[in-house]
């Protein structure tokens, strides 16, 4: 386990203090002191701990969507939404390495199980796609290529059983996200999406808050999946590496 990854004593630790952070509204002063005081340094110094990452974006119409994606910043702040203490998914380039070892062992038996069951999967590519009403990005997005990812039972008819939107530039895939209804489609669903990636793209990006801020259950998602937290740093096509 990295000293700051999830379960970490110092991701715990970041996980209090900003749980204690966020219980504060305000943004003046005395807001500001008790902050301080809930553990906002602890915080910061959890993020300055963090590997820098950087995230190589060609000038595609899904680079460009994945540069919108992490140029946003908090409202009313200067700091960037989507670049610090970040989810990332590291994809070899062979995909029977991401599943072995026993790290992998939630992913092989939750697969198993939803292969067993008779879900299948199924991708569909959309050229124009943007953040519907209920996405925060709504406007901050301009309308790119996405995969549409599907899970669906033995049957094939009814609602989808599973869902996900990534989008894919040459050496990053962003996941814009990932919804299920059945307890194992996630995990197919996800596993499938890294297959198709492995072998192209370097690294796959998850859009979600920063790792401390997380839903437990979404913290041990990611940790069983290989996530690793880490601070994003955007390089563009014509930027040094």
């Amino acid at each position: 386990m990295p000293k700051n990854g999830y379960g970490s004593q110092s991701f715990l630790r970041a996980c209090e203090a900003a749980s204690a952070c966020r219980a504060i509204d305000g943004r003046g002063p005395y807001a500001a002191l008790g902050r301080l005081r809930a553990g906002s340094l602890t915080v910061a110094r959890y993020d300055r701990s963090l590997p820098d990452v950087p995230v190589p974006l060609t000038a595609s119409p899904a680079g460009r969507m994945i540069g919108e994606h992490l140029a946003i910043r908090e409202q009313g702040r200067r700091r960037y939404r989507y670049r610090l203490a970040q989810g990332v998914l590291t994809l070899p380039k062979d995909f029977a390495q991401y599943l072995r070892g026993r790290h992998r062992q939630a992913v092989r038996t939750n697969v198993g199980h939803a292969r067993r069951a008779g879900l299948t999967v199924a991708r569909t590519e959309i050229p124009n796609w943007e953040p519907g009403l209920d996405d925060t990005r709504r406007g901050l997005l301009t309308p790119g290529p996405i995969e549409h990812w599907q899970v669906r039972g033995p049957d094939g008819e009814g609602q989808p059983l599973a869902e996900a939107i990534v989008t894919v530039d040459d050496d990053v895939a962003l996941l814009h996200g990932l919804g299920s209804r059945v307890r194992y489609a996630r995990w197919l669903l996800h596993t499938e999406i890294v297959e198709r990636l492995c072998g192209s793209c370097g690294l796959l990006l998850a859009n979600c808050d920063d790792a401390y801020l997380l839903g437990p259950g979404h913290q041990y998602f990611q940790r069983l999946l290989g996530y690793e937290i880490a601070r994003l740093r955007l390089l563009h096509a014509s930027d040094p590496a």
